[in-house]
């Protein structure tokens, strides 16, 4: 009987996130079929993969990436429009919390793929007012690939049908494991949240996590979210002092005196039961600090399962001379293209 009960919630929790990740997003019956079950899609998927599929009818036809945006938003506007104008209110409110963000690469090293289709990135980058991909990049062996990492992460992870090992990107927001796992009002950290918008709610939580420290990057980092609009104020009222954790710091010293923090944070959840959370346990924060610059920036966020952050914080791992890397697609300058190895400290605290 127990074990009847947890699969009677299980299907009850998928189909209130199916409702709530697909309620208001379209009702263009002329799209593709979803789920695609040899795809490995649920329904958690739609209408997001049924979009997505549209949206590449249209670069089997246009390979000029400046056409082919006009033409994607025109069709979202057709078959998303709640979609775009989240997008669009999130370009017009959201001007300070943009800064915050770093640089993400559209290319999955794992699943060896574009992430987001360029013309769709391109459609959801320019709608967010933000820059265009390869922009402030110089000295990237490949620019077009270089994308402002929060727009890309929350809109453009979407609309990406790229299979990876860990599922689907859109995964993280199509799926209540971040609200259930710190007890967020449902519809909060969603793809279109009832108030706020996806990008600004991460932000926001995500920003109020990873810039804590007493230095003048995060200090100015908050300064900056809380003056901040569109936030939902669910998000605002967060008790973020129930918030602990681990973080992973990975400090390197450059030419010219140039220092770069990154830091991973390692958020154990404080609500929720491992079927409400899709058998995760914690959320990862990428984020880094850079001497040469007055801001942090985040990467990106998303849930892991238990045990990853063990691995990742190993003592093995940890000290002086060890070989620095960035992950998660991140694009940090004169780290992630070094044309030398760099060595640095990996140090874990507790907070």
């Amino acid at each position: 009987m127990k074990a009847l009960g947890v699969l009677v919630l299980v299907l009850l929790l998928s189909l209130i996130s199916t409702a709530r990740a697909a309620s208001v997003i379209t009702t263009d019956l002329s799209l593709p079929a979803c789920p695609i079950e040899s795809e490995k899609e649920t329904e958690l998927d739609c209408p997001w993969a049924a979009i997505a599929r549209d949206l590449e009818s249209i670069l089997k036809t246009d390979m000029n990436p400046e056409t082919a945006k006009k033409k994607i938003a025109a069709r979202l506007w057709e078959i998303a429009p709640e979609y775009l104008k989240h997008l669009d209110r999130e370009g017009k409110l959201a001007g300070p919390l943009k800064q915050l963000w770093g640089k993400s690469i559209n290319f999955d090293e794992g699943a060896k793929g574009i992430i987001i289709p360029e013309a769709i990135l391109d459609a959801v980058l320019a709608r967010a007012k933000v820059p265009a991909r390869g922009t402030g990049v110089e000295g990237s062996m490949y620019p077009a690939r270089i994308a402002h990492a929060g727009f890309e992460h929350t809109y453009g992870y979407l609309l990406s049908n790229l299979k990876t090992a860990y599922g689907y990107k859109r995964l993280r927001w199509v799926r209540p494991d971040i609200e259930n796992g710190f007890g967020i009002p449902s519809g909060t950290i969603v793809p279109l949240p009832k108030k706020g918008g996806l990008f600004s709610n991460l932000t926001y939580f995500a920003g109020r996590i990873a810039f804590r420290e007493s230095n003048d990057q995060d200090e100015a980092a908050l300064k900056v979210l809380r003056g901040a609009d569109g936030v939902s104020k669910d998000v605002r009222t967060f008790n973020f002092k129930t918030i602990h954790g681990r973080r992973l710091s990975e400090v390197i010293h450059l030419d010219g005196g140039r220092t770069v923090e990154i830091r991973t944070d390692f958020i154990p959840f404080t609500s929720g039961t491992p079927e409400s959370t899709g058998g995760n346990a914690e959320l990862l924060i990428y984020s880094f600090r850079d001497s040469a610059l007055k801001l942090p920036y985040l990467i990106t966020a998303f849930p892991i399962a238990k045990g990853f952050s063990d691995s990742a914080t190993n003592a093995k791992g940890l000290g002086e001379n060890q070989t620095i890397i960035t992950r998660y697609n991140a694009w940090v300058p004169g780290v992630t293209e070094s044309k030398k190895p760099l060595a640095g400290t990996r140090s874990v605290s507790t907070f």
